[in-house]
């Protein structure tokens, strides 16, 4: 369960365990797991930020559909979106003139 815990969500770790999604929060909580949000791969703003581009421009190419990423949690801000290395690194080879 810690393996999964931030890389996976909470509904595919209490359904691949074949527990209940709150008894797997409550779990993780005992375990000093304080977050279930995923955090693996970066927002749009960190991408630009290590690229030396601008979200607007992350957002064009999600737009676009050139990169893909996961949306993290309930609440889809601006920023919720993650995309992970595997997708950026598909995304420069399609595309390496963008980059």
């Amino acid at each position: 369960m810690l393996n999964l815990a931030g890389s996976k969500n909470v509904r595919f770790i209490a359904e691949r365990l074949h527990r209940s999604v709150a008894a797997v929060r409550k779990r993780l909580r005992r375990l000093g797991e304080t977050s279930t949000r995923v955090r693996e791969g970066l927002t749009k703003n960190q991408l630009a930020e290590l690229i030396g581009s601008s979200p607007k421009t992350i957002q064009r190419w999600i737009d676009l559909e050139w990169l893909h990423g996961g949306y993290e949690g309930k609440n889809r801000d601006d920023d919720s979106i993650r995309i992970s290395d595997k997708q950026f690194f598909e995304f420069w080879r399609n595309h390496p003139n963008k980059y």
